[in-house]
This record gives C-alpha cells, structure tokens and sequence, in this order.
C-alpha cells in the first residue's frame, strides 16, 4: 500500500510539472489512471533486476560454497567459509560490471515513469525511454552521481545537527526520541529532494520528447489541459 502511495504521488507531482496548466486535481486523477499500468513496468523491472542479483547466487551454489554457514556466521569475516577461487574471481568481475552497467540503464531509463504517464506507454516506455535519452547517457550519469552525493550529504548533516539540538532539549535520557525525530526530519529533507527528482525527470521528458506543453497534454471541451 505505501508503495503504490509513493508511486501515486511521484505520477502526480510529475503530471504538475510536465503540464504546468493542470490542477492538483487534475494531476491526482493523471496518477490514479497511470498507476496500475507503472507497477506492471516495475515488477517487470524489478524481476529482470532479481535475475541479475541470483545469477551469481548460482554460480557459488554450483561451485559448492557453503551457504548455511555464510548465514550462520552473520557477517564476521573469520567465520566466513572459503569461496572457490573460481567463483569468487567469477563474483568479483559480475559485480563490478553490473555496478558500472546499473549507472547506464538507471540513466536510459530515467524517463520511463513520464513515459507511461504521459504516452499510454505499457513495457513498450522502456524503449521509448531509451529513446530519449540518448545522447544524453554521461550527463545524465554525472548530474545523478552529484544529486546522490549532495541527497547522502545534506541529509546526514541535518540528521546529525538535528540529533546534537534535539538531545540538548530532551536530556540524554530520552536517546529513543532523539533518534527517531532526527530520522523524521532526514526523511523530511529526503522526500524534499526527491520532489526535486520528480520535478527535474519531468521537464526532461519534455524537452527530450520535444512536444510543446500545450499539445503533449489532451484538451478537454473546455479547452483545459489533462492528463
């Protein structure tokens, strides 16, 4: 429920930042529409994402790695059991080119939400998106690395500097209540940026698509844009 609540909400804060003329209203309904159509994209996703992370899961399962005591162990390095040296050169070299091609497909298809809300775009957004968005690859890359470094930042200073205040109004005794209101005013500022996300995806989408605001939205009798 949470989940479709954030997706919902991303749909419609997109739907007001793609087409500026529509109301809140307008967008609400947009994201209603469109949500049930995204989730069928993201559990593709998120599927063919599941299938990257278990293919080096099998290789050490075929290798003979003994999973029961890696468990057993809870992460302490000296209790850890011997990876065979073949899968673990094998898991070492999967990782980090699915660490450097993660980079690429997050930024092919950063458009994909303002696809499908935008177009009536199924499984077919994620072309589209790539579409989109090429030529656009490294600057896409590099404005998302510096959003993440600045989000990481900015929301542990004012997580820390929260806690130091929170702690000297509250006394040392209440150390549950500190961590927590400091963790609410971190998701506070997080879910800033994120709107910021949404917005900066949004315009992208229109300046990539190329489709003036006016005519990328449907026009009612009335003659207001919707979604």
């Amino acid at each position: 429920m949470a989940i479709g609540l954030g997706i919902w909400a991303q749909l419609a804060i997109m739907a007001l930042a793609t087409h500026p003329a529509t109301t809140s209203a307008e967008a609400s309904r947009a994201g209603l529409r469109r949500l049930l159509p995204l989730l069928g994209v993201a559990v593709v996703l998120g599927l063919v994402f599941a299938l990257v992370v278990l293919v080096p899961v099998v290789v050490l399962g075929v290798s003979g790695f003994d999973f029961a005591r890696a468990i057993a162990a809870q992460g302490n390095p000296a209790l850890m059991p011997p990876m065979p040296p073949g899968a673990g050169l094998f898991v070492i070299l999967y990782g980090l080119t699915a660490f450097i091609l993660a980079f690429w497909v997050m930024a092919r298809l950063m458009l994909t939400y303002a696809v499908v809300l935008n177009e009536r775009r199924g499984l077919g957004a994620i072309r589209r998106s790539i579409t989109l968005t090429r030529g656009m690859t490294w600057r896409l890359i590099g404005v998302t690395i510096l959003f993440v470094i600045l989000v990481f930042v900015t929301t542990a200073a004012a997580q820390g500097v929260t806690a130091i205040a929170f702690r000297l109004i509250l006394g040392s005794g209440h150390q549950a209540l500190v961590i927590g209101l400091a963790s609410l005013v971190g998701s506070i500022v997080s879910a800033g940026f994120m709107t910021l996300a949404y917005v900066f995806i949004a315009r992208l989408y229109v300046a990539a698509a190329g489709v003036p605001v006016v005519e990328a939205a449907e026009v009612t009798e009335d003659g207001s844009p919707t979604l």
